[in-house]
């Protein structure tokens, strides 16, 4: 009863309680990346994913692009 009834409302009210807490860290994050980086502070990749499928995968750039 509770996988079926419950468990999807639960999980999304946990992950909206979460994001909506985390959202200053989040934004203080993406605006120091921005200053770091030069602009760019979020990358894509394509990956593999259930049954093989390419999914787009969104992740903070925390590497810079300058040589040594």
């Amino acid at each position: 009863m509770y996988r079926f009834y419950f468990k999807r409302p639960l999980d999304f009210l946990l992950a909206l309680v979460a994001f909506i807490v985390l959202m200053p860290v989040i934004m203080m994050v993406f605006l120091s990346l921005i200053i770091m980086n030069s602009g760019l502070p979020i990358f894509t990749q394509l990956r593999p994913g259930l049954n093989e499928q390419i999914f787009r995968l969104y992740k903070f750039k925390t590497m810079n692009d300058k040589v040594d």
